[in-house]
């Protein structure tokens, strides 16, 4: 049997070409792109500019609210000129890990990560409509061509040898790529993204940025804690 082995970052990376992960300038209105409107202040997008290169600073304030430990020893990430945080700690949680046909469970840690601080546009209704049409499910039509440029990434890490296997990989991947809107936090939020890479991506007036918080197995609690951790963000700023 042929183990194909082709890096997660490839297939993000090309489906952040077409879709945006991280400010494409992709300024289209989406049929679900809102009006332009900010609750933000000037001064918190003004502190989510200065976090940019030092996002842990904003972890740092996070902690105060009791989401996690206040000790924790936060790690900054630099990766495609972007810059995260993360942190982890133990707290005596449980996961089932699958390894082909056997599953068992094994400890894991809790972990909290802020990335993708940005600003989107220096015009508020462009910034508006660059984060509706970058953060939702796309047609089929675009997830065809957005499958095709991951195939093509992926073909070149494996060559021409296992072109069909990279192909059929990259377009379950892409397929497999899709948001919800989440209310209450920021001027718009949506989680998604795909498999482990889901996280709560938040607009607040022209900036954007991305968190994600997991102290549980169940995903609705893994998005109730990130809209908590994104408040907490955003009202360290006011």
């Amino acid at each position: 049997m042929t183990v194909l082995r082709i890096s997660s970052a490839a297939l993000v990376l090309a489906a952040c070409g077409l879709g945006g992960c991280f400010g494409s300038d992709d300024s289209a209105s989406s049929g679900g792109a809102a009006q332009a409107s900010s609750k933000a202040s000037s001064k918190v997008e003004a502190c989510l500019r200065k976090a940019m290169p030092e996002p842990c600073t904003l972890l740092q304030h996070a902690g105060a609210e009791g989401l996690y430990p206040d000790d924790l020893t936060f790690t900054p990430q630099e990766y495609g000129g972007q810059v995260s945080c993360t942190a982890s700690w133990s707290a005596g949680r449980e996961q089932e890990i699958k390894a082909g046909a056997m599953t068992f469970s094994g400890p894991v840690d809790d972990t909290v990560e802020l990335n993708g601080i940005r600003e989107l546009s220096d015009d508020l209704e462009r910034a508006s409509n660059m984060f509706a049409a970058q953060h939702r499910t796309r047609s089929d039509e675009e997830k065809a061509r957005l499958a095709e440029t991951a195939a093509e990434a992926a073909r070149n890490e494996v060559g021409d040898q296992h072109k069909d296997m990279a192909t059929d990989l990259a377009s379950k991947f892409v397929n497999a790529i899709e948001y919800k809107a989440i209310d209450g936090v920021g001027d718009a939020a949506a989680w998604g993204g795909v498999g482990r890479f889901k996280q709560l991506a938040v607009r607040a007036g022209r900036m954007a940025f991305q968190v994600r918080m997991t102290r549980s197995n169940e995903e609705p609690q893994v998005i109730a804690d990130s809209v908590q951790l994104a408040k907490a963000v955003i009202e360290g700023c006011q």
